[in-house]
């Protein structure tokens, strides 16, 4: 199940999730993401993207279907976490134009049930 919350519903969520759920993980996660400029978003089949997730950077690429459950995904962590390099790769390989975007990540447990909340960061 996928989509927005306001305010309000996310606070009682987490509210919610806090107190009856198992509390796994945070992850705090920049992106560039290249494949909007490529296929745009409500029919991509692609996406490629340039992240960095708690400090760590790698370079993503999924296919299939745009919020699909059977895509494929792999990832390449980059050595030494250089940002800097990852981003020159990719320029390099012609993807000079992506969308930034930061969020974080927080995942729960509650009876036996994996939740996943997305919060996206306004800039």
């Amino acid at each position: 199940m996928r989509g927005p919350l306001d305010e309000k519903t996310y606070n009682k969520l987490i509210e919610y999730l806090d107190k009856n759920g198992e509390f796994i993980d945070e992850q705090n996660r920049f992106l560039v993401d290249y494949s909007t400029f490529l296929e745009g978003v409500s029919r991509r089949k692609s996406d490629i993207r340039t992240r960095v997730t708690n400090g760590k950077v790698e370079l993503i690429v999924k296919k299939g279907k745009f919020g699909g459950h059977s895509r494929e995904e792999v990832s390449v962590f980059i050595e030494g976490d250089n940002l800097k390099n990852a981003l020159t790769f990719m320029a390099l390989l012609g993807y000079k134009n992506g969308i930034t975007a930061y969020k974080t990540i927080k995942k729960y447990i509650i009876d036996g049930i994996e939740i996943t909340i997305h919060e996206m960061k306004k800039s």
